[in-house]
């Protein structure tokens, strides 16, 4: 792959992340329209396919790939943010749930499972993708801030 594409590829990784967070509060379903679309020039071609990976074959395709490491870091972030507005958006599903003041509660002595399948592979998916990020940046000699950052973004969804 030309150093020209992969320049370009992660300059428009990095407007999709612009926008996405623009969206994120006010316009979610635009938010995650905006990933869907900053999928398709990527290395996975598509939103649908990156969905369609297990944890283990994203490893597989991270390394047979050699997706690069800048572009993974930009893929992380976005998809940070989509598991913050899936569970935003899932909290208020839930609260629009919960009984007015002074109405009885249904649903009293039931935890709410807020966290779905779907929730939990995103998270593990982006597991992989801060592992291979890190261990390729290891390997180039690269020191980075983000990915402690990002761990702790991680750690905040369990």
């Amino acid at each position: 792959m030309s150093v020209d594409y992969i320049l370009e590829m992660i300059e428009e990784l990095g407007r999709a992340m612009r926008a996405i967070i623009a969206r994120k509060k006010d316009q979610p379903a635009k938010a995650l329209e905006e990933i869907r679309v900053a999928f398709n020039g990527t290395r996975f071609g598509n939103k649908a396919f990156f969905d369609a990976l297990s944890p283990e074959d994203l490893a597989v395709f991270l390394r047979e790939k050699k997706v690069d490491y800048r572009a993974a870091d930009y893929i992380i972030d976005i998809l940070l943010e989509e598991a913050e507005i899936n569970r935003d958006m899932e909290l208020e599903r839930l609260a629009m749930k919960l009984p007015k003041e002074g109405e009885e509660d249904d649903n009293a002595g039931f935890e709410p499972i807020t966290e779905s399948e779907e929730q939990r592979l995103l998270l593990e998916k982006i597991q992989v993708l801060i592992d291979y990020t890190s261990e390729v940046e290891t390997s180039l000699k690269v020191f980075s801030l983000k990915r402690g950052q990002q761990r702790g973004r991680l750690k905040g969804f369990k």
